[in-house]
């Protein structure tokens, strides 16, 4: 089947104005052990949006990376996101405390390894990915999700 230079031009002219009505740009991001965040604004027609991302991954199982990730989409999710992580923290210390903190999307907890420490754990909905982050992991996270405003770049 050949395609006439005609057909080739229309289907290029497509291709650019689809990405063209969708731009995505990142205003902030960083990396925390195996936690990747960003805060990113979007435009799509003449519409902008932000979002936080927060995606935590699995080690590489048999030529496979699992990975997941929270996405925030306002300022009140992101307020709701950070005092229950600030109450993770603060739980660490103490050992009858086990605060968890289920969203439709994931679920904060404090995870006790034993030997291995305790940790703030992030993980999806069904528990089946889990990322464990050290204390000042998991400050750094929040300091870091407190310096974000939605709206702001």
């Amino acid at each position: 089947m050949t395609i006439s230079p005609k057909h080739c031009l229309v289907i290029v002219a497509s291709v650019f104005a689809i990405k063209a009505s969708a731009q995505k740009s990142t205003i902030n991001k960083d990396t925390n052990g195996k936690l990747l965040y960003s805060y990113n604004k979007t435009i799509d027609n003449n519409n902008t949006s932000f979002d936080v991302r927060i995606i935590y991954k699995k080690d590489q199982v048999i030529y496979k990376e699992e990975m997941d990730s929270v996405v925030l989409h306002s300022q009140a999710e992101l307020n709701d996101f950070t005092s229950s992580l600030q109450k993770v923290i603060e739980s660490l210390p103490n050992e009858k405390a086990n605060p968890v903190f289920e969203k439709p999307t994931y679920t904060l907890l404090k995870t006790d390894k034993g030997m291995g420490g305790i940790f703030v754990s992030i993980s999806n909905h069904t528990g089946t990915i889990v990322a464990n982050n050290t204390k000042p992991q998991a400050l750094d996270l929040l300091e870091w999700i407190k310096s974000i405003t939605f709206g702001k770049e």
